[in-house]
């Protein structure tokens, strides 16, 4: 026991709380001890409290150039939504000599073009088909597996019990499977992994149509980054207001191949953090 302390009574139930503060004078064996203050609630809270502990994104703008035809031709797999933003990046590919192969979900309606694949996406055993069988066919060197397939789901779906299945399966649940397949297929250089979401990064306050159903893709992104860092994978938020120029801001974020890992598309303006 220290000389010179007191005792006090500890209650005996769990519920009934008591603090204890030690006085401003007193001593611990021969060292002075500084005087307890208590905060506030409010101050506790307050937002200058918390200002250096936590970080904050910044995002900065990303400057686009004029895309120029490549000497090498590359195949880039796209798995295709059914709105037409996959359509108009195949056309904006194809313009700079590339080829695009289309991948559906299988049974797919209202599908834009013809796909030359369909996955069933509730048996995994597809994906690793799928991935044996092109890269035992494709000629050209694959840069890039661009999904799009996040894009089909509800904004916000009136009963998300129902759609909790189909915003899995043409989420997280197929990139999944379809990181399993890859990294399992003993392709020497795997090709770049871009998952395309919708509404899921907030730019900037006035955001205000962001879409929780993509929201889980962007954690999956960073965990596949850490687990499989040869994928490259790369995440691409695409304006929540549907704009008709989505394919060409993907278009430009894709061509770019920089460094960024994080890239949001916002009015045609492309901005990206590490």
């Amino acid at each position: 026991a220290v000389p010179g302390g007191r005792c006090v009574s500890v209650p005996g139930y769990a519920w009934q709380r008591q603090r204890y503060w030690l006085d401003g004078a007193t001593t611990l064996r021969g060292l002075p001890t500084a005087s307890a203050q208590v905060a506030s609630a409010s101050a506790a809270h307050a937002p200058e409290v918390f200002a250096d502990w936590l970080y904050q994104i910044t995002w900065q703008a990303l400057e686009t150039t004029t895309p120029t035809p490549t000497d090498k031709p590359g195949c880039w797999l796209l798995l295709a939504d059914t709105e037409g933003v996959a359509e108009g990046l195949k056309a904006r590919l194809e313009a700079q000599g590339e080829t695009c192969i289309l991948v559906l979900p299988y049974k797919t309606s209202r599908a834009p073009l013809m796909p030359a694949y369909q996955i069933d996406l509730s048996k995994p055993e597809c994906f690793h088909r799928f991935v044996n069988d092109i890269f035992e066919s494709i000629t050209l060197p694959c840069r890039g597996i661009v999904h799009l397939w996040s894009l089909n789901t509800p904004h916000l779906p009136h009963d998300m019990t129902a759609a909790s299945e189909v915003i899995y399966e043409q989420g997280c649940g197929s990139v999944l499977a379809l990181v399993q397949a890859l990294v399992q297929s003993g392709v020497q250089e795997l090709p770049r992994l871009c998952l395309v979401t919708r509404g899921a990064q907030q730019v900037s306050a006035a955001d205000d149509t962001l879409a929780v159903t993509s929201a889980p893709l962007i954690g999956l992104r960073r965990t596949i980054a850490i687990e499989h860092p040869e994928l490259r994978c790369t995440s691409i938020d695409l304006d929540g207001t549907r704009a008709p120029q989505q394919s060409d801001a993907l278009f430009a974020a894709l061509w770019a191949n920089d460094a960024e890992t994080e890239v949001a598309c916002e009015a045609m303006c492309v901005t990206g953090h590490g």
